[in-house]
């Protein structure tokens, strides 16, 4: 059972890698230069906040002996209202974003990359 779960993970993150490798090639194509920059300025913002959704919850459900539903429930609804928050944060700071780098379409990405910490809320189970 572990070495299917295993398994499954490194399956998983491979197919993620394909597919951002993929995404990024298709974006190289699609945007000019100067639009490509902009959203890799966006983007290394972005990774900061979808990474803060990933550390510790589950880990915290491996220190446990026993898991209940309740545990469980508390702590996917913690993660559900950091990643909203994370989200509105993202959104709102891109004005600031924008100021920071002397761009102002790096507000308007930031708004459309905003969604993404929501999308990568990972549940333990």
């Amino acid at each position: 059972m572990a070495v299917r779960s295993a398994g499954a993970q490194v399956l998983s993150g491979a197919i993620s890698l394909v597919i951002q490798i993929a995404g990024t090639m298709i974006l190289a194509r699609l945007l000019t230069p100067r639009d490509f920059g902009l959203v890799t300025m966006v983007t290394t913002f972005s990774m900061l906040f979808m990474n803060a959704t990933a550390n510790g919850f589950a880990d915290s459900l491996l220190q446990v002996k026993e898991i209940t539903e309740g545990l469980a429930s508390t702590l996917f609804w913690i993660n559900i209202g950091l990643a909203m928050a994370l989200t509105l944060a993202f959104a709102a700071g891109g004005p600031l974003l924008a100021k920071f780098f002397g761009e102002a379409p790096v507000a308007r990405i930031a708004v459309g990359f905003s969604a993404e910490p929501v999308s990568e809320i990972r549940t333990a189970g």
